[in-house]
C-alpha cells in the first residue's frame, strides 16, 4: 500500500499493511532529534520514521496578529497574546499573558469587541507542497479550538463559570469566534479542494480525571458548530479527526453523531481512557490517531518497553484497521532519541 492508501484505509476502519504513523513534536525536539541522526531536513526526518501523514496548513490570519521582539509576546488575531520562543526553523508558543475580554459584563461589551474577519483571513500559495505530498495522507486545518480560544480571551475560571451563570454571554463569545473559524475554514477548504485528504480540528475539553463540563453542556453550547464544521468539510470530500485531550469518551458518541470520523488522541494515561476499553466501545463507529503515552511510556521506558508498548497498543487499537499511530500530544526534549526510534521502528 501507498502511505495515502494505508492512512485512508486506516480512517475508514478498513485493514491496512501495517498501521500508519504520524508524527508530531516540539521545534525544539525535532530539532535535537535531527542533529543526532545527522539529517539536515525535515522531509528526510520523516521518511527515517516511516511517517505516512503531512501537515498542510496554507492559511494565516491578521486581524490583530502583531509580534513584539522585546516582550516576545506573540498578540493572536483576537487579541490574545501568548509567550513565544523562536526555535530553529519554528517557534514555540508559552503561558497567555492577557485576557481581552476578562472585563467584560454584557453582551454589549462582547459585540463592542474588535474581532477578526473574512478579510483578516490569507491563503499562501502551497503548490509545490501539493505535488510532493501526493503519495501522503494529507491533513488539513483550520485549528478551530472555539472554548479554548474563549477561555484565552476571557479568563479560565471565568469562561467556565460563565458556561453555568452567563450562558448567553457565553454563546455570545464563542458565536464571535466562530465566525471567523468558519470563514477560515471555507478559504482553506476551497484552496486544498482535491489535495487534501483529513480536515484536523478539535479543543480540549477534558482533564486527566474526566470532562470539564457536562455532556450536556457539551451538546448544548459546542455540537451545533462542530456540526456546520464537519458538515463543510464533508462537502469538500474530507475525512474529519477531532482532537481532545483528557478523559473525553463520554462526548465520543456525541462526536460520532456531530460527524467525526476520527479521535485524537486516545490518552491512554487519562481515567476511562484503557484503549481495549475504547477499540472494544468505540471501534465499530470511529477509528483512532495518537495513544503512544508521551506523559510516562516516552520520556521514562527504556527503549525495549517503549518497543513492547507500541507493538501492544497497535495489536489492540488496529485490530481489523482503524488506528494511525502517533504520540498522544507533541513530544517535547524530555524523550529520548532511542525511545522515539524504538516506537516508530517497531512494526519493521
Amino acid at each position: 500500500m501507498t502511505s495515502k492508501e494505508r492512512v485512508l484505509a486506516a480512517c475508514r476502519r478498513q485493514k491496512t499493511d501495517r498501521t500508519p504513523l504520524n508524527y508530531q513534536a516540539r521545534q525544539s525536539l525535532t530539532d535535537r532529534l535531527m542533529d543526532d541522526l545527522g539529517i539536515d531536513e525535515y522531509e528526510d526526518l520523516l521518511l527515517r520514521l516511516h511517517i505516512d501523514c503531512r501537515w498542510l496548513q496554507p492559511f494565516y490570519a491578521v486581524g490583530k496578529t502583531a509580534m513584539d521582539f522585546k516582550t516576545m509576546l506573540l498578540q493572536d488575531a483576537f487579541g490574545v497574546k501568548k509567550g513565544v520562543k523562536i526555535v530553529g526553523k519554528g517557534v514555540e508558543f508559552g503561558y497567555c499573558a492577557n485576557h481581552p475580554l476578562a472585563d467584560a459584563k454584557t453582551i454589549d461589551d462582547i459585540m463592542a469587541y474588535e474581532w477578526p474577519g473574512e478579510k483578516d483571513v490569507f491563503i499562501h500559495d502551497f503548490s509545490e507542497q501539493y505535488e510532493s505530498y501526493k503519495e501522503y495522507g494529507v491533513i488539513t486545518g483550520p485549528w478551530t479550538p472555539i472554548f479554548c480560544q474563549a477561555e484565552y480571551m476571557r479568563g479560565d475560571e471565568s469562561m467556565l463559570t460563565d458556561l453555568a451563570a452567563e450562558p448567553e454571554l457565553a454563546r455570545a463569545i464563542f458565536d464571535k469566534i466562530f465566525e471567523f473559524y468558519y470563514a477560515t475554514a471555507q478559504k482553506q477548504f476551497e484552496e486544498v479542494k482535491g489535495k487534501a485528504d483529513i480536515f484536523f480540528t478539535g479543543d480540549d475539553f477534558g482533564s486527566q480525571f474526566g470532562l470539564l463540563m457536562s455532556r450536556d453542556m457539551w451538546r448544548e453550547f459546542f455540537m451545533p458548530y462542530y456540526e456546520k464544521l464537519f458538515s463543510l468539510a464533508k462537502d469538500y470530500g474530507l475525512i474529519c479527526m477531532m482532537h481532545s485531550c483528557g478523559a473525553v469518551h463520554e462526548l465520543y458518541d456525541l462526536f460520532i453523531e456531530a460527524g467525526v470520523d476520527i479521535v485524537d488522541p486516545v490518552q491512554t494515561t487519562a481515567r476511562g481512557m484503557d484503549p481495549s476499553f475504547i477499540k472494544a466501545t468505540y471501534g465499530g463507529k470511529l477509528a483512532f490517531h495518537g495513544a503512544l503515552d508521551m506523559q510516562r511510556l516516552l520520556p521514562f521506558g527504556d527503549k525495549d518497553t517503549v518497543r513492547k508498548e507500541t507493538l501492544r497498543i497497535i495489536d489492540v487499537l488496529g485490530k481489523d484497521g482503524g488506528f494511525i499511530m502517533c504520540s498522544t500530544n507533541e513530544m517535547i526534549l524530555d524523550i529520548p532519541t532511542e525511545n522515539i526510534l524504538a516506537a516508530y521502528d517497531a512494526q519493521f
